[in-house]
């Protein structure tokens, strides 16, 4: 666990943290514990830790590229172009982020990831199970237009209901790897594109075999980023 590693947590009392320590955390993955996430600590833990020694990287190749050399097998999925789903995939509108900020573990910027949803879910206080698309921490009063009063307004957020899950045939809840932990979610009806809601794009062509080992990702979501 984080909370056991010294030399681990000296590095997260940075703010903003450097692009270093973000790469250090994402390597330094090693697991989970139940949902909780392990992570590998050094062995020595005297002085300030740097992050290449701690994981023995060099100084460059911190903008990630395409991972896997040239002994990489194609992958056998099919031709996906092909499917009759495919029309599906947006490609013209796709991946429209406005913004070139690269998060690890910060706020993120506005409108930087437009494709994420917020789900929903049952609990004794009988909130329905929904999806919810949008800034839905910003003002999204619709008189919301000065621009000169400092207020960032966004459109109102778009909450569906979810008309399909496909899970993972290979998914499995009771293991321990959490291996093809994964689906795909339905909406009940099409929800209508703005700055703050855009599908994100989805490997196709010659991109689908691709293998991403030792690339460098980005994973987006809601959590907790001050005090």
């Amino acid at each position: 666990m984080i909370d056991d590693c010294g030399p681990i947590r000296q590095l997260l009392v940075q703010r903003p943290l450097p692009p270093s320590v973000s790469n250090l955390l994402r390597q330094s993955q090693c697991g989970f514990s139940g949902n909780r996430p392990l992570i590998c600590c050094p062995a020595n833990g005297g002085g300030r830790p740097n992050v290449n020694d701690l994981f023995g990287g060099g100084s460059g190749g911190g903008s990630g590229g395409s991972g896997g050399g040239g002994g990489d097998t194609p992958l056998s999925q099919g031709n996906v172009d092909a499917h009759p789903n495919r029309r599906l995939l947006d490609l013209d509108s796709c991946g429209g982020g406005v913004s070139d900020r690269i998060i690890g573990g910060e706020e993120a910027a506005l409108r930087e990831y437009p494709w994420l949803a917020l789900l929903q879910y049952q609990t004794s206080r009988g909130r329905q199970v929904g999806i919810r698309l949008g800034e839905h921490n910003l003002g999204t009063d619709p008189d919301c237009q000065q621009a000169d009063s400092g207020e960032i307004c966004g459109n109102p957020v778009q909450d569906f209901g979810i008309g399909e899950v496909i899970a993972h045939q290979q998914y499995r809840p009771e293991s321990t790897s959490k291996l093809h932990d994964i689906a795909l979610i339905r909406l009940d009806r099409p929800a209508t594109y703005s700055d703050f809601i855009q599908p994100i794009c989805l490997p196709s062509g010659s991109s689908v075999g691709k293998r991403y080992e030792g690339s460098r990702l980005i994973v987006a979501g809601w959590g907790k980023t001050e005090n």
